[in-house]
């Protein structure tokens, strides 16, 4: 997120809510979830709170401190989630934001997936084990063609 402050963080792209429709802070919003993450803020690393919402929320999301570097910035525009707050996945693209609070300070925000290399599944790495017995057993089983010395 880049604009009046910046902030750099990672979130899951289809991540379960720790806390849907913001009932920990007395909200009871069917438009709303909370994650908690950490991210660099205007170079300082921290602990924060998100609250995303809906579009029937206004959109947007808050990004609250949860050290003793105290801040909130609240960007409102589009929703950059589809689903439902107990099932939300993020949308990539770009976003551009006012502050809900203070509407002469913008932000730009770039959700972006990062690569992942994928994980083998059980059942490629057993048959890949099994692979390997079976040329130990091929290799441990081969008989050797006698050798036959001959002096002259």
């Amino acid at each position: 997120m880049t604009g009046a402050h910046t902030a750099t963080f990672t979130l899951p792209l289809s991540p379960t809510a720790i806390d849907p429709e913001g009932q920990a802070a007395g909200l009871n919003d069917p438009t709303i979830f909370a994650l908690e993450s950490t991210a660099t803020v205007d170079g300082v690393p921290t602990p924060v709170l998100f609250y995303f919402y809906t579009a029937q929320g206004a959109g947007g999301f808050d990004l609250l401190s949860l050290s003793s570097h105290f801040f909130r910035y609240s960007p409102s525009g589009a929703s950059i989630f589809t689903g439902t707050v107990f099932n939300p996945t993020f949308v990539l693209g770009e976003y551009d934001f006012t502050d809900f609070n203070l509407p002469a300070l913008t932000y730009h925000l770039s959700v972006t997936a990062d690569a992942v290399a994928p994980v083998p599944e059980a059942a490629t790495w057993a048959m890949m084990l099994a692979g390997f017995g079976m040329i130990g057993v091929a290799v441990r089983r081969r008989q050797l063609a006698p050798i036959t010395i001959r002096y002259a």
